[in-house]
């Protein structure tokens, strides 16, 4: 159903943003127009976050590791959430030292657990949240301190259970819908590390232990055979004027989606069609074809 919800919703926020790219759109209708895309981008990162945590669930699956800047992955992250915290009046403080830290971990993932950490935190802190990266013998932690109501004891380890809520005084909203710290915990799972809060603090304390895993991920990055890769010619030009010369295929069996995406990408490249992976692999056998854009569930043959 998730994946369902996320075709429709990819097709409001598109034309959305090609509407908000033009210069000649009234101010008090990009105005509107900026509150539907941000609600529009909240309900893709929700379903997103539902289709994430569906996938941790799923037996087998693991995490590819790969040596990260883990300074720079939380400088990025804690910068799009600067915004807000200004909006908010928050003192909002990111301690990570001089020198860039190094680790093997999963970036994109990795990235999911803090913007869930610094996303909760926003939501309830009054005045400060505090990020800190520091080592500890073989792992690393992220600690991430809010001065927000203190979470009860009694719920520190609800609080990670999918679609809980902790109960708020009446004069509180409720925001959320408790799928962020569950799928964070996953993550951090998979990394062989732990999420936690740390009741023994005085405020809010979400603490991120992650092992370093140096031998086991240059184990795992030796066992990937580099074989089948295709150098480009540095001289190759992407002149707009010379797009024509490569033919795209799209493989979308959604037409509405497919209809959107064959209109911004025909203005720059020729583009063939097909509507399910069969069809895909019986144009590849009789057209050259430079890329292949492909959805993945379809019906006949997927996209795999």
């Amino acid at each position: 159903v998730a994946h369902e919800i996320r075709t429709p919703l990819t097709l409001i926020n598109g034309p959305l943003e090609n509407i908000l790219l033009k210069k000649t759109v009234d101010p008090e209708i990009r105005e509107d127009l900026n509150i539907m895309k941000q609600n529009t981008e909240r309900l893709l990162s929700l379903t997103n976050q539902l289709l994430d945590f569906r996938k941790t669930e799923s037996q087998g699956f693991r995490l590819n590791f790969a040596e990260c800047n883990v300074t720079e992955v939380l400088k990025e992250t804690y910068n799009r959430f600067t915004s807000l915290a200004r909006q908010r009046e928050l003192d909002f403080v990111l301690n990570v030292g001089e020198q860039d830290f190094y680790a093997h971990v999963n970036k994109e993932a990795f990235t999911k657990i803090v913007s869930n950490l610094l996303n909760n935190a926003l939501k309830y802190a009054r005045h400060t949240i505090m990020i800190d990266l520091f080592q500890d013998g073989a792992d690393f932690t992220v600690r991430v301190v809010s001065d927000g109501e203190k979470i009860p004891e009694a719920s520190s380890q609800q609080i990670f259970e999918p679609f809980y809520q902790v109960e708020k005084k009446k004069d509180t909203v409720r925001m959320g819908v408790g799928i962020g710290l569950p799928l964070a915990r996953s993550l951090a799972t998979l990394h062989k590390g732990r999420l936690y809060l740390d009741i023994e603090q005085p405020e809010n304390t979400f603490v991120l232990t992650i092992p370093l895993n140096k031998e086991e991920v240059r184990q795992q990055i030796e066992k990937v055979v580099e074989q089948n890769i295709e150098v480009l010619d540095e001289e190759t030009s992407t002149e707009t004027d010379q797009m024509k010369g490569y033919t795209l295929l799209l493989v979308e069996d959604n037409e509405s989606m497919r209809s959107f995406i064959f209109e911004r990408l025909e203005a720059l490249f020729t583009v063939e069609t097909a509507v399910n992976g069969q069809e895909a692999l019986d144009i590849l056998r009789s057209n050259h074809i430079d890329l292949v854009i492909s959805d993945i569930m379809m019906p006949v043959m997927n996209g795999y």
